[in-house]
């Protein structure tokens, strides 16, 4: 595990809206509280090289038909040729969606449940739906 991961950066931010901004990005939470209450501003946490945040990626999740995710159901990024949404026979829906956390894809995948229930499309086999990632067409080669 390299040195930075896994520690929390603490950023001081001051302002709304418009005016929202940056004071300062500081290793220790009293370095940033410090600055805060000089500025009256306050402290946001994130963690230090963290790329996997906020990067829109294909994910699988597995979800029943009333909405419960499977115990280890969210089975994180996949990669293209792991792309697979479809019923299973035991009533499971397996969809591939593109989101940019672990929440975000179940939120997507209950969504789309929700929809394929109200169109009493829940039937087991391929699912095809507007909201489900495919993956881009494999381009003609030129011969």
């Amino acid at each position: 595990m390299a040195e930075s991961e896994g520690q929390i950066i603490y950023v001081v931010t001051a302002g709304e809206y418009s005016s929202y901004y940056i004071c300062g990005v500081y290793s220790t939470e009293e370095k940033a509280f410090a600055v805060a209450e000089s500025v009256g501003g306050t402290v946001e946490y994130y963690p230090l090289d963290d790329i996997d945040r906020g990067i829109l990626a294909p994910r699988m999740v597995e979800i029943d038909k009333h909405g419960n995710v499977r115990p280890n159901g969210y089975l994180g990024k996949i990669t293209s040729s792991q792309v697979q949404s479809f019923i299973t026979r035991d009533g499971v829906g397996r969809f591939s969606v593109i989101a940019r956390s672990q929440d975000h894809a179940i939120k997507a995948a209950n969504e789309i449940r929700g929809q394929l229930l109200a169109m009493d499309r829940w039937v087991s086999g391929p699912v095809e739906h507007p909201m489900l990632w495919k993956p881009p067409a494999e381009e003609a080669q030129v011969q």
